[in-house]
């Protein structure tokens, strides 16, 4: 019975959560709408280099061009630039490897053993950054287009379109990218701090329940202690006949000032707890 209504309370957190997410991605342009804006510019690029790759130039390889538009699709201009330049480099090095291999040999089991080693030395290369594993993805396709084509000719067209395709969804993506919601390079300062605010407005909205009542319990174990002890001190002076009402008895001054700190420890806790009641009904109704 307890491990359902624990399963609940998570299920409804979780809804509560996601209905807070895309409260925020429409509300204002945080973390939240930029990763929405990402997922659609990605999904309006691939659309139109499929488009132009399968319908208008009727590739053999169409996913090609999608695949470019979405692996370039960066937060600024300048690292779509940079990522798609490098892009490009390592799909037409994986490709000139076989290209190469190919024209020199037959594509046999030997041959795709030397190409794989070629391509992976060569995406170890510092100047393409995190491209450098393409030049071997490249080098496999390119493989494998190599051997399902007949004659040198059609084989050594379908690699020059294989560089084609990446070119045109390199160039939609980073299009894309630049004209639909322009990434962060083209947006003010003022942007940069409001959206900074935002996202701390949020962030403390979120934790203060949870430090509020965090420290309201730990304020009430700690009262908790502080009443024991002092129960403690009280029982040990009516064993010893020992008057507390006197004031100018030393510890009857501290076990008064005792209970007065115990007291606004109690009231401060049940602030904190009234607190972090407050925030959870306001982010649930939020």
């Amino acid at each position: 019975m307890a491990d359902s209504s624990a399963t609940g309370r998570t299920g409804t957190g979780r809804l509560t959560a996601a209905a807070r997410w895309w409260q925020r991605a429409f509300s204002y342009a945080g973390d939240e709408r930029a990763t929405l804006l990402v997922v659609g510019k990605s999904t309006l690029a691939a659309t139109l280099a499929w488009v132009i790759a399968y319908d208008v130039l009727d590739a053999a390889s169409p996913a090609f061009a999608p695949f470019s538009a979405v692996l370039i699709m960066q937060v600024t201009v300048y690292r779509s630039v940079v990522q798609s330049l490098r892009y490009v480099g390592a799909v037409v090095a994986g490709v000139l490897v076989q290209a190469a291999l190919g024209y020199l040999a037959d594509p046999d089991l030997v041959t795709f053993v030397l190409m794989a080693l070629i391509a992976l030395a060569i995406g170890r290369w510092t100047v393409l950054g995190v491209q450098g594993p393409q030049v071997a993805t490249a080098a496999f396709f390119a493989f494998s287009t190599y051997t399902s084509s007949s004659g040198d000719a059609q084989r050594f067209f379908r690699l020059g379109e294989i560089v084609v395709l990446v070119l045109i969804g390199c160039a939609i993506g980073t299009a894309v990218n630049i004209l639909v919601a322009p990434p962060l390079r083209y947006r003010s300062a003022e942007y940069s701090i409001r959206n900074l605010a935002r996202t701390l407005h949020d962030l403390l909205t979120d934790i203060c329940p949870v430090l509020a009542d965090q420290q309201a319990k730990r304020l009430g174990r700690l009262a908790d202690k502080a009443e024991a002890r002092r129960d403690e001190v009280i029982e040990v002076t009516d064993r010893l006949s020992l008057s507390l009402s006197d004031p100018d008895v030393p510890y009857g001054v501290l076990v008064t000032e005792a209970s007065r700190l115990t007291e606004e420890f109690r009231y401060t806790c049940q602030v904190l707890l009234d607190a972090a009641k407050e925030g959870s009904w306001t982010t649930r109704g939020a």
